[in-house]
């Protein structure tokens, strides 16, 4: 498995569709629960999953127990937000919004464009209604009813892939992409300034302390912070894992992508966790960016999701679900 398929999946496969494409029901499958998982989210009393070829799962997060659900579409699924209570939005390839209202019992399309092949990567829907969902080709769209309707923006007239999108707690978002591309938009996603990283690599995700100061990663070991928006360094560590997402566990940030890495970050010390097949814990401890001790893993697997519950860290992968005690 190659460094980066996940994200070239999430891309590649929608490059590859026809005009000719039609919505086609998902297929419940036994063993759909062991292939590409790209998210999970807390969702009531456990977790929703999501997945390639429509794909979304349940989960009870005590037993880690997934039960499929029938969906409408078999587009790959690359992102699911929720009121965490019966509402849930999903994002995915040729441009798919779609959305429940009754808790998973059914689904509504909000939008779809397959004659634009350009998949959406993430999303994200506040209490009051008002979402933004982001993609390939600088594919943006916003909605203030909760998705009734949504409209196309243009966040940068160079159309970069947009890959990730989260908000601080004044509601501005913050969104990356390729090209050393970071953006902060107000509520309502007006446009008020691009931040000059002086980078031209990919950042698939941000992590937000407060407004215009927070974390972001990448490709290839790229994890950079800033305070105050203006000037940005580079976090040391010694791992050259491409950073997929990141997850808060108390003042600790868990950061994790390929390779089975997760790289916590206290501002103390840092600790980067690897597990094998077997889920047994292989470390590399960093203080004071010394390496202390370094164990590689036998198993090269991409880690896409997050969700801590109790001691639990449960882990969405390119193989399936895995967890560890942490």
């Amino acid at each position: 498995m190659t460094q980066h398929i996940f994200i070239l999946l999430l891309t590649l496969i929608t490059l590859s569709s026809t005009e000719t494409s039609q919505l086609v029901p998902s297929k419940i499958l036994k063993k759909a629960h062991k292939a590409i998982l790209s998210k999970i989210i807390p969702f009531q009393n456990g977790a929703l999953i999501s997945g390639e070829r429509g794909h979304l799962f349940t989960l009870d997060t005590s037993t880690l127990k997934m039960t499929q659900i029938q969906m409408p579409i078999n587009q790959f699924i690359t992102s699911i937000v929720s009121n965490g209570k019966d509402k849930v939005w999903c994002v995915g390839h040729d441009g798919l919004i779609i959305f429940s209202k009754d808790s998973t019992k059914s689904f509504q399309v909000q939008n779809i464009d397959i004659k634009r092949e350009s998949p959406l990567f993430d999303i994200v829907m506040d209490k009051n209604g008002q979402g933004l969902a982001v993609g390939a080709y600088g594919y943006a769209l916003f909605t203030k009813n909760f998705g009734k309707t949504w409209t196309t923006i243009v966040i940068d007239e160079y159309e970069p892939h947009l890959y990730n999108v989260v908000q601080d707690s004044q509601k501005n978002y913050y969104i990356c992409g390729e090209l050393g591309s970071i953006y902060k938009l107000d509520s309502n996603a007006k446009f008020i300034k691009k931040y000059e990283t002086g980078l031209e690599t990919s950042f698939f995700g941000l992590e937000i302390i407060k407004e215009n100061s927070f974390f972001a990663y990448g490709l290839r070991g790229l994890l950079l912070f800033t305070k105050d928006g203006l000037k940005f360094e580079k976090v040391p560590h010694q791992s050259q894992a491409s950073f997929y997402g990141s997850i808060k566990k108390g003042k600790e940030i868990l950061f994790y992508g390929t390779d089975g890495t997760i790289l916590s970050y206290d501002h103390h010390k840092m600790n980067q966790i690897k597990f094998d097949a077997r889920t047994k814990i292989k470390t590399a401890l960093i203080v004071k960016h010394k390496v202390i001790q370094y164990l590689d893993i036998k198993e090269r697997i991409g880690i896409t999701g997050a969700l801590i519950k109790d001691k639990k860290i449960i882990l969405t992968t390119t193989h399936g679900l895995r967890d560890l005690t942490y």
